[in-house]
């Protein structure tokens, strides 16, 4: 089926359903340099998929044919994005260091950046370093990227050629979140410490609208919200009533759902869900809506 020439946030679209008419067989194998954090882009015949090794490759979609890679200072976690004929990928590892009073954690130790390359020959075209990771994915709304990295900032940059035309300090540092597009020029994004959800401007990064939540809550940086065009959705991880707060993999935590209405942020509903030992690198999921089901 027709792929599209463009993939310019998470998983495609809002909802995160990019999925794909077909069977499961497996059609061709590719034998690659590590395993995977990212999601794959998908624009005409094309796969590009960044590997925690550090390697963005570009695959026939028919026969996985390597049409060529790039290798990268550290790992490529982000979701590539794919805009006006370059492939823009996110470089930076998921370690954490203490930071300072205003930015508690920063995630990225070596080598965050974001890179663009000739989506056809894989040239180098631009390179724009980042103060903190790059793997939270970014997107391109109303002709502007959108970077929020693991220090907390936040970039708006000319996808074209790298050029910054923003950065503001969200003081709330992203790991595997991502930016959401919302229409009408409009994104969400989430952080950690403190953890926050806001909806902002695309053409210059202003707030319309902020929400926090107690340090209790753990997963809002992990968590790439989804929507539907009414509604924010993600998950978070709470400790269970009379026990002390979660941070450690292996503690029993209670998964929780959540819905924020995009007009204020207010929380529409919050649903506690089952009970169980945090997983090592995962205090949330990645939600997708399919029809009318979360």
């Amino acid at each position: 089926m027709p792929q599209p020439g463009d993939w310019t946030q998470f998983r495609l679209n809002p909802q995160h359903d990019a999925t794909l008419l077909g069977d499961l067989r497996v059609s061709w194998r590719v034998q690659t340099d590590g395993g995977y954090s990212s999601s794959p882009a998908i624009a005409g015949d094309t796969v590009y998929i960044g590997s925690n090794g550090g390697t963005l490759y570009a695959l026939d979609l028919h026969t996985g044919n390597v049409r060529w890679h790039y290798h990268a200072g550290t790992a490529l976690m982000a979701n590539p994005l794919v805009w006006n004929g370059l492939v823009i990928a996110g470089e930076g590892n998921q370690q954490w260091v203490w930071g300072d009073r205003y930015h508690k954690i920063v995630v990225g130790t070596k080598d965050n950046a974001l890179l663009a390359f000739d989506a056809k020959t894989g040239r180098p075209r631009w390179r724009l370093a980042l103060a903190g990771t790059g793997m939270p994915t970014g997107a391109i709304v109303a002709g502007t990227l959108i970077q929020h990295n693991g220090a907390g900032l936040l970039t708006l940059l000319d996808p074209n050629d790298g050029a910054v035309r923003y950065t503001l300090d969200l003081r709330t540092g992203a790991n595997m979140s991502a930016i959401l597009p919302l229409g009408n020029e409009r994104f969400a994004t989430s952080g950690a410490f403190e953890n926050r959800i806001e909806q902002r401007n695309a053409r210059n990064g202003s707030l319309i609208w902020s929400r926090s939540f107690s340090e209790e809550y753990w997963g809002f940086a992990d968590c790439p919200f989804a929507t539907n065009g009414r509604a924010l959705f993600g998950d978070y991880v709470t400790a269970p009533p009379g026990t002390s707060k979660v941070f450690h993999a292996g503690r029993n935590a209670v998964e929780h759902a959540i819905a924020l209405s995009i007009a204020d942020g207010k929380i529409v509903w919050d649903t506690p869900l089952e009970t169980g030992p945090v997983p090592v690198w995962n205090r949330a999921a990645i939600p997708l809506i399919a029809g009318d089901t979360l």
